[in-house]
């Protein structure tokens, strides 16, 4: 594990940027905020076109466990996981205040089949996000979640159990 610095920062962003071959990704940083979790997740997916496998474990402030997504970053962070085989989420995905739901822009994307076979969270995300990747996961093989809701797994039934 990685104890962020602010300094540190340029150094991260320059190695993924650099790392376009790397097809998985295995990486924890502790005491970063949100922001950053967010921009380095971005980064990440998008700068290693290769990248099949994605394992971020990121320990933010005490408590703290939700990277706010606007409305507009849902869809990119789909678009950006879609040709992933495998990935693991420490942290919750919530919408932050936006004139459009998460639902409305979701439902707006045009249906993208997802690659990922294992999805492993941490914690619990937004429904509406929850929904768009269970829906377009025809492979999905093993999923394992150490936090649910009832909704989430009426989710899961509707869109992973046959």
């Amino acid at each position: 594990m990685v104890v962020y610095e602010p300094t540190m920062q340029k150094t991260i962003f320059d190695f993924f940027a650099a790392q376009t071959s790397l097809k998985l990704v295995r990486f924890a940083l502790e005491k970063c905020n949100q922001e950053v979790v967010k921009k380095l997740t971005f980064h990440i997916l998008e700068s290693c076109p290769r990248l099949k496998e994605f394992h971020f474990k990121f320990e933010l402030d005490p408590c703290d466990y939700i990277v706010i997504f606007q409305s507009t970053e849902i869809p990119r962070f789909v678009a950006a996981i879609s040709k992933l085989r495998h990935l693991t989420l420490t942290f919750d995905i919530a919408e932050g205040a936006s004139t459009t739901s998460s639902c409305e822009v979701l439902r707006c994307l045009p249906s993208k089949e997802l690659a990922l076979v294992v999805l492993t969270s941490e914690l619990e995300m937004n429904d509406d996000l929850w929904a768009s990747i269970l829906k377009n996961c025809s492979g999905l093989k093993y999923l394992k979640l150490l936090v649910t809701s009832n909704s989430t797994l009426q989710l899961i039934f509707k869109y992973s159990v046959s």
